[in-house]
């Protein structure tokens, strides 16, 4: 999943789209947070917020992650909540090319993590 929300975010980039496209950008940092908990035994939270913050407890305070993935992850959240639910809401084309650059890192970090632990 977060391969395809990754190629979404990228081609929306690229067509203008970019609230849609940081939108895809979150869900591919999304599955991957969720890819890398599974795969280090912990059970997938039920809520974005509980994500974040296991996350944030399971793999970055224990070493597994660097510190700057689980910021990353936070500032597309924001992003995305911003741009989806914020009436008039535009997203700046900088950031939402910088979020799909963020995205891209961190689903490469994931994989890494993920074929570490298999």
């Amino acid at each position: 999943m977060a391969d395809q929300m990754l190629s979404d975010a990228r081609l929306l980039r690229e067509r203008g789209h970019m609230s849609s496209a940081a939108d895809r950008a979150y869900y591919a940092m999304f599955h991957a947070a969720h890819a890398a908990l599974a795969a280090s035994g912990f059970a997938a939270p039920r809520t974005h917020k509980g994500l974040r913050s296991q996350f944030g407890q399971q793999l970055v305070s224990k070493g597994a992650v660097e510190r700057e993935y689980s910021k990353d992850l936070t500032k597309a959240f924001e992003i995305r909540l911003e741009s989806t639910y914020e009436a008039f809401a535009e997203v700046d084309p900088r950031d939402s090319a910088d979020l799909v650059d963020r995205a891209e890192r961190f689903v490469g970090r994931i994989k890494m993590l993920v074929g570490e632990a298999t």
